[in-house]
């Protein structure tokens, strides 16, 4: 029977590799970004048919982005810990506290989660950007529309 993994075990290439092919998909999401946030070449109705879709649909790629990075971010916690008590049962020479957390700082298990952890966050920022682009866009479009609306109670009958 297989045991099972705990927070603070490393990283196993499969699940870096898992990670890996999980967040490129997300990039791939967000190469179309740029052109579901344009407003250029597109009718007015239709920018404001899809500003609710596209806000929903990366509000919600933002949020699993986040659980992911949390989940990331405690593995980091709890391998940092488990090292760190590590080297602190095991050491013969009585290191002081800094040197063992400097231990810890360079260990690869460690160094390692912290790469996960800050490639989840970088694409995890970028989502943010994106929701905050399309909050822009969305303010532009109700702009726009209100310009119309009040041009409109200018023409004559």
């Amino acid at each position: 029977m297989a045991q099972k993994q705990k927070t603070s075990d490393p990283y196993t290439a499969e699940e870096i590799a898992q990670m890996h092919e999980t967040l490129q998909k997300y990039e791939e999401t967000l190469s179309k970004a740029e052109a579901d946030i344009a407003m250029r070449g597109k009718l007015l109705g239709e920018a404001q048919r899809e500003q609710g879709s596209l806000a929903y649909f990366y509000g919600v790629r933002k949020v699993e982005l986040a659980v992911m990075f949390k989940r990331a971010e405690t593995k980091v916690f709890a391998i940092r810990g488990r090292l760190h008590r590590w080297f602190k049962e095991n050491d013969a020479l009585g290191s002081s506290e800094r040197q063992i957390d400097k231990y810890v700082d360079t260990h690869e298990e460690y160094v390692t989660a912290m790469e996960v952890m800050f490639y989840v966050e970088e694409v995890y920022k970028k989502f943010v950007e994106v929701e905050e682009a399309l909050t822009k866009r969305g303010f532009a479009i109700r702009d726009y529309t209100e310009a119309r609306i009040k041009e409109v109670y200018k023409d004559l009958i």
